[in-house]
This record gives C-alpha cells, sequence and structure tokens, in this order.
C-alpha cells in the first residue's frame, strides 16, 4: 500500500495535532528523533559515544513524545498544556535540555547562564551585556507554538524585573533641592526616606547591644578606672614608646573624631550651647539628657563648623569685605570642648580650618562654570549672602571629604594594626558594591549608639 493510499484510509493518523514533544522536536527539524531507537537510527551520528548514550536512556525512560507531553492515560489540565516539563523531575529536565541542545539554544543560554552566575557575587560587567543576553533568553524561550507563556519562563522573567528595579534605589535617597545640595548645620537630611532627622544633632543615641543586667548602683569612679586599666606604666627612664611606633598625633586626632560623633547631654535642657526647640518637651530641666547626643553622628568635622546655625554663626567671617567669599574667621573652631583636650588636638583642628578658607578661595578663583561672581562690589546683599552660602558649602564638602579620607587611609589602619605592612591598602566603605542580587545601601544615614560612646 502507497503512503498515499494509506493517507486517504486513515486521514485522522496523519492531520491529527501532534503531541507538544513532537511538536517541540518537528519546529526544531528533528522528526526523526521521534522513534529513537538505537544509535543506527542515526547514520551520520551512529559511531558518537553520546548518542549511544542517548539511544540508551531513551530505551530505558521512554520517547521524547512520552516525557514532553501528558501521558496518555489522564486529561491534561491547561497548565500542563503551557509548561507540561517538571522543573523538579530529573527525567524531564533531562529531555527538555535534549530539546534545547537540539534547537541550538543551549550554547548561548549556557554562556548568558555562566554571565549571570559570574555577576552574582562581581559588580555588573556592561561589556559582557548580561541584561541583553536575559533579554535574548526570555525572547527565545518564551513561547512555543500555539500555547501560552511558560510559567518557568515567567520565574525568569519575574527575577529579570526584580533586577531592574533594584538597581536603582526605591524611593530615591536624594534630590536636586537647592537645601540638599550641602550640608546642613546639624547635620539633618543625610536620610530623606522618612528619617531626615537620623543621626541629626540632638537626636537620641542608637541601642545597639539588648540590655541584659541591671546597673550596679555603686560603681568605681572614673579616676579609678582610669588609673586601673588606661594609665600608662612608666620606666626607669620616664618613656615608653608604643609597640606599633605609632605617634601622639594619632590619639589627638582620635580626640577629633570622638568629639565629632559623641557629645552626650550631661546638662539640663537650658545649655546655652545647644538650643534645640524641638527637643524641649522631651527633656526635664532639673535632670541631665545622657541619652541624647548633642553633636551628629557623621565625620563632619563639627568640631570645626559647630552643631547648629547659631553655632555655625559664630565662626564663619560675615565681614562687609569678605562677604561672598565663604570664610571661616582665621585660626577658630566651634568646639569649646577642645580646650579641656592636650593641645595638640586644637593644633590639629586650626590646619583644617585654614584648609576650609584655602579651598573656598581656590573654588572661587577657578569659579566653574562662571557661577559666582569674584568682585563682591557688584552683588546685592542678598546674592553675596547667597554665593557666601554656596562656597561654604562646597569648601566644607571637600574639606570633610579630606578630613574622612585621613581617617579611612591613616587613622583606621592605625587601629587595625596594618602599617606595619608592605601594603597600599585602604579600607573605603565609599566605593559603589554593586551585583545582580542589587548593590549596598549609600548615603542612608547613620546614627552612633551608646555602647561606642562608652568604649571612645
Amino acid at each position: 500500500m502507497s503512503i498515499f493510499k494509506f493517507a486517504q484510509q486513515n486521514p485522522t493518523k496523519i492531520t491529527h495535532r501532534p503531541k507538544l514533544g513532537e511538536e517541540l522536536l518537528q519546529s526544531a527539524g528533528y522528526t526523526h528523533l521521534l522513534q529513537i531507537g538505537s544509535a543506527n537510527d542515526l547514520p551520520s551520528l551512529s559511531k558518537s559515544p553520546i548518542w549511544r548514550k542517548v539511544s540508551e536512556f531513551n530505551l530505558s525512560i521512554g520517547t521524547i513524545s512520552n516525557y514532553l507531553s501528558p501521558k496518555a492515560n489522564r486529561t491534561a489540565t491547561t497548565e500542563q498544556e503551557i509548561d507540561p516539563i517538571n522543573l523538579n523531575d530529573p527525567t524531564h529536565l533531562s529531555y527538555f535540555g535534549l530539546q534545547q541542545l537540539l534547537s541550538g539554544r543551549i550554547p548561548q543560554n549556557l554562556e548568558a547562564l555562566k554571565n549571570t552566575l559570574t555577576s552574582l557575587t562581581k559588580p555588573l560587567d556592561d561589556r559582557k551585556l548580561l541584561l541583553e543576553d536575559i533579554v535574548g533568553l526570555l525572547a527565545t524561550s518564551a513561547r512555543q507554538p500555539l500555547h501560552g507563556p511558560r510559567p518557568s519562563v515567567n520565574v525568569l522573567q519575574g527575577q529579570f524585573i526584580n533586577l531592574l528595579w533594584n538597581d536603582l534605589p526605591h524611593p530615591p535617597p536624594t534630590d536636586l533641592s537647592p537645601q540638599h545640595r550641602y550640608r546642613s548645620a546639624d547635620g539633618s537630611n543625610n536620610n530623606l526616606m522618612g528619617f531626615p532627622q537620623l543621626g541629626a544633632a540632638g537626636q537620641a543615641y542608637s541601642r545597639s547591644v539588648k540590655p541584659l543586667h541591671q546597673i550596679p548602683p555603686d560603681i568605681a569612679e572614673p579616676e579609678e578606672l582610669f588609673d586601673a586599666i588606661l594609665r600608662r606604666d612608666y620606666d626607669r627612664d620616664g618613656f615608653k614608646e608604643h609597640p606599633a611606633g605609632l605617634s601622639s598625633l594619632m590619639f589627638a586626632f582620635a580626640n577629633l573624631i570622638i568629639h565629632d560623633l559623641f557629645w552626650s547631654n550631661n546638662r539640663s535642657s537650658d545649655n546655652p550651647q545647644f538650643q534645640n526647640n524641638s527637643q524641649k518637651d522631651h527633656i526635664n530641666s532639673s535632670k541631665s539628657s545622657s541619652w541624647q547626643n548633642l553633636t551628629s553622628s557623621y565625620v563632619s568635622l563639627d568640631t570645626l563648623y559647630g552643631v547648629n546655625s547659631t553655632q555655625q554663626a559664630t565662626v564663619r567671617d560675615n565681614l562687609a569685605e569678605n562677604l561672598g567669599r565663604g570664610l571661616l574667621y582665621n585660626d577658630t573652631f566651634a568646639s569649646a570642648r577642645l580646650l579641656l583636650m592636650p593641645p595638640a588636638s586644637s593644633a590639629l583642628l586650626i590646619l583644617f580650618s585654614r584648609n576650609h578658607n584655602r579651598i573656598a578661595r581656590k573654588v572661587l578663583q577657578l569659579n566653574e562654570r562662571n557661577q559666582w561672581q569674584p568682585d563682591l562690589s557688584k552683588l546685592t546683599q542678598d546674592e553675596r549672602q547667597q554665593q557666601d552660602d554656596e562656597i561654604f558649602g562646597t569648601a566644607r564638602l571637600v574639606n570633610c571629604a579630606h578630613f574622612a579620607g585621613i581617617v579611612l587611609s591613616d587613622y583606621i589602619l592605625a587601629i587595625l594594626n596594618t602599617i606595619q605592612a608592605d601594603s597600599d591598602w585602604i579600607l573605603d566603605p565609599r566605593m559603589t558594591i554593586k551585583n545582580l542580587l542589587g548593590s549596598t545601601p549609600q548615603a542612608v544615614g547613620n546614627s552612633v549608639s551608646v555602647e561606642f560612646n562608652i568604649l571612645c
């Protein structure tokens, strides 16, 4: 009987809709694989050990069509018709991988998968076109003929949307408002995502350790504690060199950092050095408020610039001949607490005061984009005040960045005792840390803890 006559007598066997597995292989041009029985059925590949393994696997498990499509003795559901492959079944996954290999998708998908996996713990490399590879993978695998999208592909698509969403902070950490271009006097607005007062001067200390023990009523006096733990034992010559060779200036610089981050309010609410109307309702004037940090929680040279606009005004040069240049009064700083410290701390702070004025003069001299007027006589009083604020804010940003750089590159390395190693490594948390899972949050604010204050 000829094939033509067979088709006329059995029209339904030729025109019926093929099973899903057959459809996949027919669309890829490998219809002869539907009846694989042994490697001899593939003459051109009969000598390949890979195809022998495939045929043996096929004989022991069944045909590709049977495992890619629903069983004949049950009715397939809509979900099975859309995505009949059980991703938890190794057999189904094996046949699905074979189908992908035959259709030529495996090599390109493996390359995309490799780039994806290598990006999990490393910054994204735009030259590897990872996003483009993921889009290509979705475009080639999202739909089957006459069927809807695969749930498995929807999962990948969801992760791709998560990648795009997490690539940018939500809500945005800052904006273009003029009041957010420079540091505020009290350190506020470092977090615009619901906590603008986080770490600002006058806020409460954070607690990082759960209180498990009550404070005993009788504790040692500070003098006794210092003598017992911190006092140096002098030798006969009266001096003992630091084991790591550190200079005393390191501890003078540490004083600047400590006074920059911590200032417990051990006075009553009528403290003349700090007036914050928003806190008066919470402060009992007859008691100290040691829970309150009167300075900001940022390394921002508050000892030099002050913790609020009132203190800041005492050190800014507002003389008529200098208004508009963003200067500080010569050799001044805002914090009177440093006068009780060793003179080296005050001397170092004076250096940062001079550095601010040097930066301010340089900023006005360079005058990028011609945004400022060097000839102050051509400006009105309001224009001079605005220019003074902008130059002052810019110079403070640069000066604080220089101060933070010293903290990271010198002070922390001295604490970690890595200065003895022959290395140029520094701990730099300002770098962007980004990978496929998102990026490490930056510029979201900070609040120092009371426990850290006690240690310092």
